[in-house]
C-alpha cells in the first residue's frame, strides 16, 4: 500500500536525520510532493521536515514548515508548542503570548497547567515595552499561581535585587519549583547575604534547607561554611 510506503520513507528520514540532516530533508520533501498523499500523512511529513530544519539550525525554514502544519490543522498542538518555544528562545514575547493563548484554547489541560506561564508571557511583553508596573503585576500574578512557572519567580528576584528580603524569598521560590537550578538560586542568595554582611544567615540558609529533606548540595555547602 502507498500509505505503508510513505510510512517507510518517513521513518527512513527520521533515522537518517542524526547522521545526515540534508539527506533527511530531501527524503521528507519527496514525501510531501507525492500526489496521492493524505492530509494526515502530509502533516506528519511537515512535522518531520520541521524537525530536520531545527536539527540543521535553519529556524526560519522550520517556522515555515510549522506554519504549513497550522494551515492544514489550526489546532495542531505540536506545531503551536514548537512555534511558542522558538518565539520564547528569541525573546519575541508578543509571538510567544499569541501561541500560548492558542494552546490554552485548544487544550483544556494546557489551560489548567499553564495560566502561570500565560501571565509570565504577558509580563515579559510589557517589559519589552518598558511598562514596568504592568510587568511586575503579571509576574506577581504568575508567581502566586498553584502551578507556578518558575521563571516568574526568577524574574521577580532579579527585579527586586535592591530589596534583599524580597529577592531572597523569590530565589527560594524559584529553587523550590525548579530544583535542577537550585544551586544557581542559592548562590545568588549567598551573594545577597554576604553583600549585606548577614554572614550567620548563610549557615541558617542551608540548615533550613536540610530540615525539609536531604539535599547533597546543601549539606556540602554547610560543611564548607563550618570549616571556613
Amino acid at each position: 500500500k502507498d500509505s505503508n510506503n510513505i510510512d517507510a520513507f518517513l521513518l527512513l528520514g527520521d533515522i537518517v536525520r542524526e547522521k545526515d540532516v540534508n539527506q533527511a530533508i530531501k527524503i521528507h520533501q519527496t514525501v510531501i510532493l507525492r500526489p496521492q498523499i493524505s492530509q494526515s500523512k502530509k502533516i506528519e511529513a511537515h512535522i518531520a521536515l520541521s524537525k530536520d530544519f531545527i536539527k540543521s539550525g535553519n529556524i526560519s525554514k522550520a517556522e515555515e514548515e510549522l506554519n504549513n502544519i497550522l494551515n492544514m490543522d489550526s489546532s495542531n498542538k505540536w506545531a503551536l508548542l514548537k512555534l511558542k518555544d522558538i518565539a520564547t528562545e528569541n525573546k519575541n514575547w508578543k509571538e510567544a503570548l499569541k501561541y500560548e493563548k492558542k494552546l490554552m484554547k485548544v487544550d483544556i489541560h494546557h489551560k489548567k497547567n499553564d495560566e502561570s506561564m500565560l501571565n509570565y508571557y504577558i509580563a515579559m511583553d510589557y517589559k519589552s515595552k518598558d511598562k514596568i508596573k504592568n510587568y511586575v503585576h503579571y509576574l506577581e500574578k504568575s508567581a502566586a499561581a498553584e502551578n507556578i512557572h518558575p521563571e516568574s519567580a526568577l524574574e521577580l528576584a532579579n527585579h527586586n535585587k535592591d530589596n534583599a528580603d524580597i529577592a531572597i524569598s523569590y530565589y527560594k521560590l524559584y529553587a523550590k519549583h525548579k530544583p535542577s537550578q537550585r544551586t544557581i538560586a542559592y548562590n545568588k542568595i549567598e551573594n545577597i547575604l554576604f553583600d549585606n554582611q548577614q554572614y550567620d544567615n548563610v549557615e541558617g540558609l542551608y540548615r533550613e534547607l536540610l530540615k525539609n529533606s536531604f539535599d547533597g548540595f546543601a549539606l556540602n555547602r554547610l560543611v564548607d561554611i563550618l570549616l571556613e
